[in-house]
């Protein structure tokens, strides 16, 4: 068992991505103001990139518990990705 240290970075990115996009868009507009919400993804994503060549052999590792927190994981990125996306769509409305 290699773990899911830097696999779950990858998703924290993700994630950290989606929640400064509903941060950015809550109040309606999209300005330069909003790159102040960008601070936490560019860091996550640094973050995630140190550890991306382990995420194969983290993957093909898995054990049962491993995989049920991924599984929970990904239900939160997609939840979040969604948010992200009904934010952007306000903003076109």
């Amino acid at each position: 068992m290699s773990g899911i240290k830097e696999t779950r970075e990858v998703i924290v990115a993700g994630r950290s991505y989606c929640t400064a996009i509903v941060k950015s868009c809550a109040d309606g507009k999209l300005n330069l103001l909003d790159a102040r919400h960008m601070l936490a993804p560019v860091k996550a994503t640094l973050e995630a990139v140190r550890g991306a060549d382990q995420v194969m052999t983290e993957l093909r590792d898995l054990d049962s518990a491993e995989l049920d927190v991924l599984i929970d994981d990904f239900a939160g990125l997609a939840i979040d990705a969604n948010s992200a996306v009904e934010a952007l769509k306000k903003l076109k409305a």
